[in-house]
């Protein structure tokens, strides 16, 4: 895309433009001095020049109100018109490039320089300056820096201006071969349009009469009102979602379980709030159980005491020798640490991950293993398949040694069980180990 830098020469110093933003239609427009806060004393024939209906910038870019930066001060005169009028369309088209102030072309590629001076009135004619020739004798060195870089100049004047400059170029021989060389490109025109017509963006300067100007103020209004809707929507659902969470975090804090799961099995069938706040309140529980058990690795090791046969128990594939025994090493690999239950039942009567009854007198064991350390588990000897449920869990807690013992007193389901300890957060894995030893997941 074509950029350009647009330059305002005065009879002290060139000015450039380093920010246009655009401000509340409510407050007056401004020129400040690179960024400082206080306005230059021409803000309000700025602000006249900008704001319909004694401006033109509001017909052209339909904003009345602009807060403007240049490189230097511009103290008096209207000269500056033509070259903000200029800057003003191009920043609303996506063709200006800003200066600082030390360099007024800040990037030399794809860019060329507009130095323009001239009055503007309401039907955007242009008219005639005086000082000409001190404006360009301050502008030599810089024309010298961009011919030296090969950026094309444009020099932009009312068609009343041009004999005068015609008569400045006999005297300068730089002016007069750059001219020749088209380095600098003359633009003597009558309307701000045939300029925009010169350098081939005729399109780019939409004037908007009053009706259009009052249209488009009301779809900047409507857009602010579907904004502001859309922004409380979006509050009053998350204040719904949050009203139904916050009291499902405090039972879970208030290790109020069995309230939590009765009202979290209401919410996944209730409204659109209800849904989402379970919805939420299982993902980041979710998110735990994760954790949890990727900081537990559970480690399966066969050994024997019995003489001969020790170099024999090894573990091929999860699998070892019928006459070994099987310990189990629980090491916490993170960083905190971390409770763990296990409960051990012998004598499994059809094994289904459905729906599993498990007989016999509960093993349960529990204890705290700490960051980077290692327990050991022996697991009794059986003849029959052996089912390990590990729980893991931040804080110690009675509950789970109860959910454990009624797995089994009450031959009760090992899904909802471990659908239960995974909705409070808690981490848990189940193994298997059959008659011929060799472990398997369950889940």
């Amino acid at each position: 895309m074509r950029t350009f830098v647009v330059v305002i020469p005065t009879t002290d110093h060139l000015v450039g433009i380093s920010d246009i933003t655009v401000e509340d239609p409510l407050i007056s427009s401004v020129i400040c001095e690179n960024n400082n806060l206080e306005a230059l004393p021409i803000s309000p024939k700025y602000n006249s020049f900008v704001k319909s209906p004694t401006g033109i910038i509001e017909k052209i870019t339909g904003n009345s109100s602009f807060r403007i930066d240049l490189t230097n001060k511009i103290d008096q005169g209207e000269s500056w018109q033509l070259s903000l009028a200029v800057a003003h369309t191009l920043h609303h088209n996506n063709h200006l490039q800003f200066s600082n102030k030390k360099n007024l072309v800040l990037n030399r590629i794809n860019s060329s320089v507009i130095w323009a001076s001239g009055k503007i009135n309401s039907n955007l004619e242009v008219k005639p300056i005086n000082f000409l020739n001190k404006k360009i004798d301050n502008s030599i060195i810089f024309f010298e820096q961009c011919i030296k870089n090969n950026i094309p100049i444009n020099i932009v004047l009312s068609h009343h201006n041009e004999n005068e400059l015609r008569q400045i170029l006999l005297k300068n021989k730089f002016l007069t071969k750059a001219v020749a060389d088209k380095k600098i490109n003359l633009v003597f025109i009558k309307t701000l349009s045939n300029f925009f017509k010169a350098i081939n963006l005729s399109n780019i300067l939409q004037l908007r009469n009053r009706s259009s100007i009052f249209f488009f103020k009301i779809r900047q209004r409507i857009k602010l009102v579907v904004f502001i809707l859309l922004i409380s929507i979006v509050f009053y659902v998350a204040y719904n979602i949050w009203q139904v969470t916050h009291p499902l975090i405090l039972m879970k804090e208030n290790n109020n379980y069995r309230v939590l799961l009765t009202n979290l099995s209401a919410f996944r069938q209730g409204d659109f709030s209800q849904r989402v706040g379970a919805y939420f309140f299982d993902y980041f529980q979710n998110i735990e159980f994760n954790k949890l058990n990727d900081q537990i690795s559970l480690n399966f090791l066969p050994y024997s005491t019995t003489n001969g046969l020790k170099e024999n128990c090894i573990k091929i594939n999860n699998s070892f020798k019928m006459h070994c025994k099987i310990t189990v090493e629980a090491t916490n690999v993170g960083n905190s640490k971390v409770f763990l239950w296990m409960l051990a039942y012998d004598n499994i009567i059809g094994l289904n991950v459905r729906k599993i009854k498990l007989n016999g007198k509960p093993n349960i064991m529990n204890g705290m293993v700490s960051s980077k350390e290692t327990i050991s588990i022996d697991i009794n000897e059986s003849q029959n398949d052996k089912i390990l449920f590990f729980v893991y869990g931040k804080e110690f807690n009675n509950k789970i040694r109860v959910w454990l013992l009624n797995l089994s007193n009450r031959n009760s389901l090992l899904n909802s069980t471990a659908k239960r300890i995974k909705s409070l957060g808690f981490g848990y894995i189940v193994k298997k180990i059959n008659n011929i030893k060799a472990v398997e997941n369950v889940f």
